[in-house]
């Protein structure tokens, strides 16, 4: 199996949300630029989300989802956590199987989401 840069594992998570998403019957939202929290806004029937997309980690063992932005800017690294001010779901992507795992994001405080141990 390929090994996919992190950039390219964004983009197939991404690709995989919308997918589902479309086929479900919502309008997408993408933004211009990266620099935001918001990865995309989902419609349906005038209920507008506002959705964060990860992919899933292998940390050990464990599956996790970074529930946290790293942006790199000029070499200096900065980590920010996300509010339900910022957005409202966190839609972490196991890009090998395919799989999408939906938190809402008021249920957790951590900066990382544990999946399986």
């Amino acid at each position: 199996m390929k090994e996919w840069s992190t950039i390219e594992r964004g983009y197939l998570g991404q690709n995989l949300v919308e997918r589902e998403l479309v086929k479900k019957g919502w309008n997408l939202f993408k933004p211009l630029l990266e620099n935001g929290k918001v990865d995309l806004i989902a419609e349906k029937d005038n209920i507008y989300l506002r959705i964060q997309i990860k992919t899933v980690q292998m940390n050990g063992n464990s599956k996790v989802i970074p529930v946290r932005k790293i942006s790199h800017n000029m070499g200096e690294y900065k980590i920010k956590t996300y509010s339900s001010d910022d957005i409202d779901y966190f839609i972490g992507v196991d890009v090998e199987l395919e799989d999408l795992y939906i938190y809402c994001q008021s249920l957790f405080l951590a900066s990382t989401l544990v999946l399986f141990q």
